[in-house]
């Protein structure tokens, strides 16, 4: 019986320990009871001392910068009858806490407070407590980014995602790889909402299965903006807010590295256009269609001299109008199914046109159907 006790002991005791830890590292912090203050604001990144949130917005999580000297860590952040307490340089407050804080705040004094203790040699000081206020008003609950390492060499793992920023869920609405690999890899870039309508949305895909995608009230459409009268395929696009017309530049560009500088790179627009699409789907122009409807400005200013042609090619007519450098008219005849080679350049705005396949897999329409995505870089 003894020799099964002491065997059992180390156990028991080890059971007992990590109960104690349990509790221990489910108890809050405490809040330092004696300290000193300073007469400066803590040094936080993000920076939000002062700052005006809308009601909505997700949790502000912060890193407090400190001296090398700093041991502990405790911060107080107060609104109303509610408080949260954090006791690590990392300040994150869970989502149901902060959500409390955010409706105490705008039910007393439309202010949370923040207060930040650290303690060097076994001293505490706080820091002089800064406020947050909180608005009534929202913010749109989505936003839409193109996400990519911060590096000039490589891109194959690029995404196109949204995130809701009433909290911190993120998804994918068109990924590099989807429909390519490592021999076959493809570039999105360029997405773009009209007026922030995930309805309604575009962007690019070049090299492998290239084409502008275009997404308009459910129907998805993947075009080749490329003809011999333009510098390049849609580059950079600008919708009209109603109607259902999108201006791209055309762009001949390319990359210049420095040795000496630290920005290594920049980029260099030699030539670039205007053109004008129509965006909305016809039956004549299914998803894998090529020929668009389009204004093409050449060069110069388009004036009221100007006229427009149309040239049919199948089903579809496509309207060109051209200017020259001193703005008279020129008419210019071409194919609409022209096609563009594919694009060996990372930065090059040609589209690799494979106007038999479709892109799939791709999607514009936000997760929560109240959402407007608001277009970030």
């Amino acid at each position: 019986m003894k020799q099964t006790l002491r065997q059992l002991l180390p156990t028991l005791m080890g059971g007992v320990w990590g109960w104690i830890f349990f509790f221990t590292a489910c108890t809050s912090p405490s809040v330092p009871t004696s300290y000193t203050d300073s007469d400066e604001q803590p040094s936080i990144y993000p920076d939000y001392v002062g700052v005006t949130v809308p009601v909505n917005i997700a949790p502000l999580h912060f890193h407090i910068d400190h001296d090398a000297e700093a041991t502990d860590f405790v911060t107080r952040i107060t609104a109303g009858n509610e408080t949260w307490v954090g006791g690590s340089e990392d300040v994150c407050p869970g989502l149901q806490n902060w959500q409390r804080l955010l409706r105490a705040a705008l039910a007393a004094n439309g202010e949370i407070a923040v207060e930040v203790f650290t303690k060097q040699e076994g001293q505490w000081q706080r820091q002089k407590p800064f406020g947050i206020t909180v608005s009534k008003d929202s913010i749109d609950p989505y936003i839409t980014y193109r996400l990519i390492s911060p590096s000039y060499v490589t891109y194959e793992d690029l995404t196109l995602n949204q995130r809701c920023l009433e909290n911190f869920d993120e998804s994918l609405i068109y990924g590099n790889m989807i429909n390519g690999d490592e021999q076959n890899g493809q570039c999105i870039n360029c997405h773009h909402a009209q007026w922030y309508n995930p309805e309604r949305i575009q962007f690019h895909a070049r090299q492998h299965l290239g084409g502008t995608i275009i997404a308009y009230d459910g129907k998805l459409q993947k075009v080749n903006l490329k003809t011999d009268s333009t510098i390049s395929a849609g580059v950079y696009p600008t919708w009209h807010p109603s109607k259902p017309w999108i201006v791209y530049s055309t762009n001949s560009t390319g990359q210049s590295f420095h040795t000496r500088d630290v920005q290594k790179i920049e980029v260099q627009d030699t030539k670039s256009n205007l053109i004008f699409y129509d965006s909305k789907p016809t039956p004549s122009r299914p998803l894998h269609a090529t020929p668009p409807t389009s204004t093409v400005f050449l060069s110069g200013v388009p004036t009221a001299s100007t006229s427009t042609t149309s040239v049919h090619n199948g089903n579809a007519a496509t309207k060109l109008t051209t200017w020259n450098s001193n703005s008279s008219r020129t008419t210019r005849k071409y194919s609409t199914a022209s096609t563009a080679s594919p694009s060996t350049s990372r930065h090059a705005p040609s589209d690799s046109a494979n106007s038999s396949t479709t892109l799939l897999g791709a999607t514009a329409a936000s997760h929560c159907p109240a959402s407007r995505p608001t277009d970030a870089g």
